[in-house]
C-alpha cells in the first residue's frame, strides 16, 4: 500500500474522481489596494482621517508598527469630532 502523502490523494482525485483538483483563493497573500498612505509614512482610516502612531509590538516573529484611530486618542481631536463619521 502507497504512504499517505499529498501526491497520493491528488492522483486520486484527478485519476479516479475524475475530477481536476484546485487550489482555493487564500485572501491573505493578496494586495490590500483600499488602504492608503499619508506623506509621512503612516496610514489613512477609511473616515479619511490620519491615525496615530501607537507603538511597535512583536507579531510573527517579525516587528510591527501600530497605528490606532485619533478620535479616542486624541482629546483635542476627539472634542471636535465625538464619534466616526
Amino acid at each position: 500500500m502507497q504512504s499517505m502523502n499529498a501526491e497520493y490523494f491528488l492522483n486520486f482525485i484527478a485519476k479516479e474522481l475524475k475530477v481536476k483538483p484546485y487550489l482555493p483563493r487564500n485572501p491573505r497573500w493578496e494586495s490590500k489596494s483600499d488602504i492608503k498612505i499619508y506623506n509621512k509614512g503612516g496610514l489613512i482610516c477609511v473616515a479619511g482621517f490620519d491615525m496615530i502612531y501607537w507603538g511597535k509590538f512583536n507579531g510573527r516573529a517579525k516587528i510591527l508598527k501600530k497605528f490606532v484611530c485619533p478620535i479616542p486618542h486624541n482629546k483635542t481631536f476627539a472634542k471636535q469630532i465625538t464619534q466616526c463619521p
